[in-house]
């Protein structure tokens, strides 16, 4: 039977459910190392939290945190495996764009430009190919 809480890449058969304890969320850990942390699980429901969170986490950190912590883990979850997981993050870019242009840090349409809008891009090209 086909465990949905792990990666499609994770051999369920072979992996116990996870407890209570594990699917729980550290609220307790700071905004990037909550991410950080998250972003590296093989629990689909951590990524996807992420996913979920990416948005508003943006803005409760410094632009410089952003651009140096949070837009890496978005191009992990961006070249993420599973659908499940890149089709809610595009719902989440443009958000994420809005209050970078609305932040006017040092080179905010660069960043866009540079890593938004080639994450839509692929998405529309993998879209167009299937």
């Amino acid at each position: 039977m086909m465990n949905y809480l792990y990666s499609s890449s994770i051999d369920s058969e072979e992996v116990e459910d996870p407890s209570l304890d594990e699917m729980s969320i550290d609220v307790s850990l700071g905004t990037v190392e909550r991410l950080n942390k998250y972003v590296q699980s093989t629990l689909f429901l951590h990524r996807l939290y992420v996913v979920k969170d990416i948005s508003e986490s943006i803005r409760t950190v410094e632009y410089d945190t952003v651009v140096s912590d949070i837009l890496p883990v978005l191009m992990q979850l961006a070249a993420d495996a599973e659908p499940l997981i890149r089709e809610p993050l595009m719902q989440e870019l443009p958000k994420m764009a809005e209050h970078l242009m609305s932040s006017n840090g040092p080179d905010c349409y660069t960043h866009v430009r540079d890593t938004i809008f080639p994450i839509l891009y692929k998405h529309l090209l993998d879209d167009v190919e299937k």
